[in-house]
């Protein structure tokens, strides 16, 4: 089984802990500690230590993009796990719309939704 990286906006991190019931009754471990809110009131420097570790250790890192036009985008901060994960040459799931030209490269899996991502894992697709 694997060891999953949730990447996405931190203000998604309560749609995200809901969905780590579903992903560890599926045999995967979640790795990613900001989505447990443990990363509040550290250093931002702190956090992205952490967050590349978790990264790394990671064997699949799922982003969660974000609709065109809807606002708030985030710090981006995402987009740098999913680089270190790609260039890692680690699985990278991506549910949503493209949000940048580095989700068209070969190998990242596009889902529709949520149940296409852990299908992809359980698949080992890349």
């Amino acid at each position: 089984m694997a060891n999953v990286y949730l990447a996405a906006r931190y203000s998604r991190r309560l749609e995200l802990q809901a969905k780590i019931p579903e992903i560890e009754s599926a045999g995967h471990t979640v790795v990613s500690r900001w989505v447990s809110g443990s990363n509040a009131g550290r250093s931002e420097s702190f956090s992205a230590v952490q967050d590349e570790s978790d990264v790394r250790r990671a064997d699949v890192l799922i982003l969660f993009t974000e609709q065109v036009g809807s606002g708030d985008r985030g710090s981006g901060g995402r987009h740098v796990e999913f680089g270190i994960a790609h260039a890692l040459g680690k699985q990278t799931i991506v549910i949503g719309h493209r949000e940048n030209v580095f989700h068209s490269l070969p190998g990242v899996v596009i889902a529709k939704d949520w149940k296409a991502a852990i299908s992809a894992i359980d698949a080992g697709a890349t």
